[in-house]
């Protein structure tokens, strides 16, 4: 139930969803159907497995709240684990229905989803399927727990901010340079707002808000259960009848408004002053496009390219970063990428210009291909690890439950891989590293 950074590249399997690219592509082996009550069910079968992985994916997160409820939806992530109309034990009984069968679990909040999962011993199906059940449609939300639920959220945003730390935030000499970033690239979106939510906003929610968005985005209708493992189909069918048919459906609910670009050219934004002594930072990040534009495959490799490129120039040849990283974020209807790179104070300004030629030399179409069929080889070799369990599976489904409806065919990763050339490289370069939709931000250190 950790909130996500935006540079965090742990959820790499999430920034591979590629659209389709206009081809005729063979469909990824995924059985959709929709329950009464509106509740997709998407299914794997994988009768070489000994587990299955199961996860309830709700389209609720930091996008749909309003200012004054900032982390709301994490809160009531939290909260579903305090006891459900089965289980009134808390979290403890919740956590123990997994673990004491030998099986993982965990939850999060994202932008534009909440997931709730378990990974368990195909024989522990039934159970699962349950407790996703119990905690996504059926908790109790005792009064008793929100100012412990309240507790444990300020625990993991690593206490509440001090006052002197605000006061410093406000005049650019400390804070959070990848929230910045976000602020700038999406300027009055709730997009940009923090998971986890603020010490002001996490201290005035109340148990009503809780119960109200849980009432108006916790629907089956609103919802998809992914199942991945060698359960049979039959069996699936039961469970669904038995756990998910019997919940009420809901209102459609409104897409939100998608963000506005930038009036302004934000390039240069922001500068953050770190701890003496600590390492710099840089990031270059341009607001790019949503998880299904026929152009996401080329950013993809092209995060890949300027990762090896940046890592051979700045780490291996040069030696003046220890860190690079770089990472696509993409929501339905918008996205960024961004670079980042650590370094010693003196070597910051190197590593701006280093960052800035290499993207130049894309625009102007100087690119080497081998370099390109390199990064593509990474980026497959990287899909194919990636998938190997169902844990891999499930946590790329998860990514697309929003994104691809009505039967949609699934984007097939390799082939979209594949299908980029480094003209698309130039192109998307040219389209969308502009002035208008770029920012760079430097955290230097005092010295």
């Amino acid at each position: 139930m950790k909130p996500r950074s935006i540079l965090v590249l742990c959820a790499f399997v999430s920034s591979l969803v590629f659209a389709a690219f206009g081809e005729e592509l063979p469909p990824v082996p995924v059985t959709r159907f929709t329950l009464d009550n509106g509740l997709e069910i998407w299914y794997l079968h994988r009768a070489e497995s000994q587990s299955v992985a199961v996860s309830l994916v709700v389209c609720a997160g930091s996008r749909f709240e309003a200012p004054k409820q900032k982390g709301l939806s994490h809160f009531v992530e939290h909260a579903c684990f305090e006891g459900t109309e089965r289980y009134n034990e808390g979290q403890g009984k919740m956590v123990e229905i997994i673990s004491a069968r030998g099986g993982v679990w965990n939850a999060e909040t994202r932008e534009e989803r909440t997931v709730f999962w378990a990974h368990m011993p195909v024989a522990e199906f039934e159970t699962a399927t349950e407790w996703l059940s119990q905690l996504a449609f059926h908790p109790t939300f005792p009064a008793e727990k929100m100012d412990k639920v309240r507790s444990v959220i300020f625990e993991e945003k690593g206490g509440k901010t001090p006052w002197i730390g605000r006061k410093l935030e406000r005049i650019g000499l400390s804070g959070d340079i990848t929230r910045d970033i976000e602020k700038t690239l999406f300027p009055g979106s709730p997009l940009a707002y923090p998971t986890i939510g603020e010490d002001r906003t996490l201290a005035s929610i109340t148990r009503e808000d809780v119960l109200e968005l849980h009432k108006t985005r916790y629907l089956p209708n609103n919802s998809v259960l992914i199942v991945v493992g060698a359960v049979e189909r039959a069996r699936l069918d039961s469970a669904c009848n038995t756990f998910f048919a019997g919940v009420s459906q809901g209102p459609a609910l409104v897409a939100p408004e998608a963000p506005a670009l930038p009036m302004h050219a934000p390039r240069h934004a922001m500068v953050r002053r770190s701890a003496p002594g600590s390492p710099g930072t840089v990031i270059l990040a341009s607001r790019t496009v949503g998880g299904k534009d026929p152009d996401r495959p080329a950013l993809n490799v092209l995060c890949e390219l300027l990762r090896q490129s940046l890592l051979k120039q700045l780490h291996f040849d040069e030696g003046i970063a220890y860190y690079i990283g770089a990472d696509g974020q993409f929501y339905s209807d918008s996205g960024f990428l961004a670079l980042l790179a650590k370094a010693k104070r003196s070597s910051l300004k190197r590593v701006e210009k280093v960052m800035q030629d290499q993207i130049d030399q894309i625009r102007k179409g100087d690119i080497d291909y081998q370099k390109v069929e390199d990064a593509k080889t990474s980026l497959r070799g990287k899909w194919a690890l990636a998938i190997e369990g169902n844990g891999g599976w499930r946590h790329w489904l998860e990514s697309l439950a929003f994104l691809y409806t009505g039967g949609e065919p699934l984007p097939n990763v390799p082939a979209q891989i594949a299908a980029v050339r480094p003209e698309d490289l130039t192109r998307v370069v040219t389209q969308y590293f502009t002035l208008e939709r770029m920012c760079e931000a430097v955290e230097r250190p005092l010295f």
